[in-house]
């Protein structure tokens, strides 16, 4: 993206009730037409038949076609979606939708397009990929997918994400088309106004299914930009995914494009078919946000706290995050995590080792006379998917120890605990007792870890000269010996961006990924080294988490958003 256009391009937008409730009605409209059409198609066996349909690009899998145009609409006069002889009698994947809000827009001269095929993934990868409801988030969207986008606004939004679909999203959105190399300064610049909803939802046989749509609309406030040499041209796709198998996701997506002014039709379509084949890239985008997410929420936190602190943690997994930060309290968490103690050396072989399940909390609140006092909770609990490891040699114990911190003066914090620990199994309460206590004060050291943190933070957000740590001489994970050259042994090794382990060639991908997208629309892409564990997890783990962990944080962005577009009104 260049974003070659001024910000204030166009007037801030706000729609009424009624135009919102609208939009609503055409997208779910819409949609439905295109699952009706889609589950025509796959109860004919999902084939194309070549009198009606040329096959116009293949990728990987998915195929587009084009429609033919019988003979009659060829000289002009409009024929409907799925008469394009007088002899047809069988229905067509398009005839059912006679009437449809696509067939009413396209123009004669424009054909009907169907992609359909399948890709690796999961349903809910996928349409993790395709949610993009803010500025930032389809800026990152466009430059993994590679859609030529030249510019791009959200100028409105009307639906958020859900609890119950952490996918859903409606908004109102313009961008600028940018043409292959080949064809700058012969095509005309265009620019799309559509309408944009992501979510899921369920077919005829109650079958949960996704859909991503790209609709054409016109607002007034948001006039076409002829004085610039733009010409505003129409498009409308949706795109239906299910899932067809295990890690197997078919794609199925009808609609047209709509260029406006002088573009033989043979260069608009293949565009187009181009277009329909990045957008499908949204299932590789699923698993590059997953391994941006595994990078941002891993353990690494708790991990970093734990080495600062040195509470001789010898294993340590979030499970779970129940609660995260706000604005109000940046500091609040509640999540389950299970660490196992690693005992005193001179204890090592004596006592057995001990593992935990707790309940962490963190936050602000405030005692009875109104002063912010901090607390830090640390307490068991018992769940039924989390059973002990008896046998691998390990008692589960159990704790709980809550602390709270105020602020007694200038430059003092007071802390009290209260608690206890108890290790369950033959331990002395001697050494149970000294075992605790040592842990109570290895605890208390997180206000020296804060100034470890600040430190941290002013060398990545001042810069200054890095000194790296002496690199392991074999690769983590195979043993290898790191030699020079990478045709001699396992290479020179690099560590994972993930778990940070020093890994050879063989035991790790090199991932393409946007590191950053600048407010001017530059977008900056690195090779980024992960092990096959991490590649691993990344691929299997469930995006609902992560989803449902931009819920409220959308929420606010869009109410936000929203009362700062309050200056037209249509």
């Amino acid at each position: 993206m260049k974003f070659t256009l001024p910000d204030d391009v166009f007037p801030p937008v706000r729609l009424s009730r009624k135009h919102q409730g609208a939009l609503i009605e055409e997208a779910e409209t819409v949609v439905s037409e295109t699952i009706a059409a889609n589950e025509v198609f796959l109860a004919q066996g999902a084939q194309f038949h070549d009198s009606k349909w040329r096959l116009v690009r293949v990728k990987e899998g998915l195929h587009v076609y084009r429609q033919r145009r019988p003979h009659r609409a060829r000289a002009g006069i409009r024929k409907r979606l799925g008469t394009d002889t007088e002899e047809e009698t069988q229905v067509s994947p398009s005839s059912v939708n006679d009437c449809s809000i696509q067939d009413s827009m396209r123009r004669p001269s424009v054909s009907l397009m169907v992609l359909h095929g399948t890709v690796d993934g999961t349903l809910d990868d996928s349409m993790f990929g395709a949610f993009a409801a803010t500025d930032d988030a389809w800026k990152w969207r466009s430059s993994h997918v590679n859609d030529r986008l030249d510019d791009a606004r959200i100028l409105a939004t009307i639906r958020g994400p859900t609890r119950s679909d952490p996918f859903r999203f409606l908004g109102i959105k313009w961008f600028a088309k940018e043409h292959p190399t080949i064809l700058t300064g012969i095509l005309q610049r265009r620019d799309f106004l559509i309408m944009e909803a992501t979510g899921l939802t369920t077919d005829s046989k109650g079958e949960k299914i996704g859909y991503f749509l790209m609709h054409s609309v016109t607002l007034r406030g948001v006039p076409k930009l002829s004085e610039l040499g733009i010409l505003r041209g129409e498009l409308s796709f949706c795109f239906i995914l299910r899932q067809s198998g295990p890690g197997k996701v078919e794609l199925y997506c009808r609609g047209f494009s709509d260029p406006h002014g002088e573009m033989m039709e043979r260069v608009s379509v293949a565009i187009a078919s181009e277009a329909l084949i990045c957008s499908a890239g949204v299932v590789d985008y699923a698993y590059i946000k997953k391994l941006t997410w595994l990078m941002k929420h891993k353990n690494q936190a708790w991990m970093w706290r734990s080495s600062h602190l040195n509470d001789r943690l010898d294993d340590a997994r979030i499970l779970a995050t129940i609660r995260g930060p706000t604005r109000n309290d940046p500091f609040r968490f509640l999540g389950i995590k299970w660490f196992a103690k690693e005992n005193p050396a001179v204890l090592s072989g004596i006592v057995q080792q001990r593992d935990f399940l707790v309940m962490e909390a963190t936050g602000l609140t405030h005692d009875s006379k109104g002063d912010t006092v901090g607390f830090y909770l640390m307490h068991s609990v018992s769940l039924p998917g989390v059973p002990e490891l008896s046998d691998m040699g390990i008692i589960r114990g159990q704790v709980s120890l809550c602390y709270i911190d105020r602020q007694s003066g200038p430059g003092k914090v007071e802390m009290f605990c209260r608690g206890f620990s108890d290790p369950r199994g033959g331990m002395l309460d001697r050494v149970s007792v000294g075992i605790a206590s040592e842990a109570l004060i290895c605890a208390a050291g997180v206000v020296d870890y804060a100034y470890i943190k600040k430190l941290t933070w002013l060398m990545k957000h001042k810069g200054g000269r890095k000194v790296d740590p002496p690199r392991p001489t074999r690769c983590e994970t195979c043993d290898k010996s790191f030699t020079k050259f990478s045709f001699t042994g396992a290479g020179v090794g690099a560590p994972c961006q993930i778990c940070s382990l020093v890994v050879c060639g063989k035991c790790s991908v090199v991932k393409k990924m946007t590191v950053d997208v600048s407010s001017a629309g530059s977008v900056k892409q690195c090779a980024l080294r992960f092990c096959l564990t991490c590649l691993l997890e990344a691929k299997e783990k469930s995006v609902w988490e992560m989803a449902l962990s931009g819920v409220e944080t959308s929420s606010e962005c869009s109410s936000t958003s929203g009362s700062a577009r309050a200056a037209y009104h249509l």
